[in-house]
């Protein structure tokens, strides 16, 4: 049967605000025929490794009756209705999303500069590593979900002392505190990175067709720390199957 892991988000971009919440029922069944079961949390702002709840041991039945009662109260729906949209969402509540579980390699990330920042030269700049993957993980999720597309579209991701707000669609990121502006490019896994500058023709795209981007502006790398895995095995009703986790985005600078 199926497994029971949750990913949600809560994102709010007019109040720079975006938080997701890891939810996961996990069971040591595979270590051992008496093994225990487990609600795991992790939850805090996008780009940030947020903090994490064990619940147990328990037993089956009551780690799946915590999971659905955590799980209601963070969407204000049942788990057997997360796939159906709500009439209307209720403020403060989080939407359940769907998740990348392919596994395939990596895109690239890279950030324009054109304002001598650093001293650097005009040109694409690499994200550092926990920048690279935490910007691989929100668009990967959007990939998932191109169905909320206005939602997963625009994130607001938590880097050191400063929020950036991500559009995956105009591929930008801006800096909430400054307002500086930078392009971000993406290198699908495989392919030559294309360096020409923004603007130009380019094979690296968005999720989906999108207008043209903005002029561009001085602008933000972000640098974002790498979020912890969770706990071993996910609980899939009777059985274990493979855990999953989520991470945030960002790029370093300013």
């Amino acid at each position: 049967s199926e497994a029971m892991n949750a990913t949600l988000t809560c994102i709010e971009p007019a109040k720079n605000s975006d938080k997701f919440y890891i939810l996961q029922c996990l069971s040591t069944m595979q270590q051992s025929p008496d093994g225990c079961f487990y609600v795991y949390s992790r939850y805090g702002r996008t780009g940030s490794e947020g903090q994490k709840n064990l619940k147990g041991p328990m037993q089956e039945d009551e780690a799946v009756d915590e999971f659905k009662k955590i799980f209601k109260d963070k969407v204000g729906r049942e788990w057997e209705s997360r796939r159906q949209p709500p009439a209307k969402k209720k403020a403060g509540k989080y939407d359940y999303i769907e998740t990348d579980t392919s596994g395939g390699a990596p895109g690239e990330w890279r950030y324009w500069v054109d304002d001598g920042v650093m001293g650097k030269a005009t040109g694409w700049y690499d994200y550092v590593p926990e920048a690279n993957a935490n910007m691989e993980e929100i668009f990967t999720n959007l990939q998932a979900n191109l169905g909320k597309m206005s939602m997963l579209g625009v994130r607001v991701v938590e880097s050191g002392q400063y929020d950036y707000k991500v559009d995956l669609v105009k591929m930008t990121q801006v800096n909430t505190s400054t307002g500086k502006e930078r392009f971000i490019r993406r290198t699908p896994p495989g392919d030559a990175p294309d360096n020409s500058p923004p603007g130009a023709a380019s094979s690296s795209s968005a999720p989906m067709p999108s207008s043209p981007a903005p002029k561009a502006k001085a602008a933000t790398k972000a640098k974002s720390k790498a979020v912890a895995a969770a706990p071993s095995a996910s609980y899939s009703s009777s059985s274990s199957s493979s855990s999953s986790s989520s991470s945030g985005s960002g790029s370093s600078g300013g």
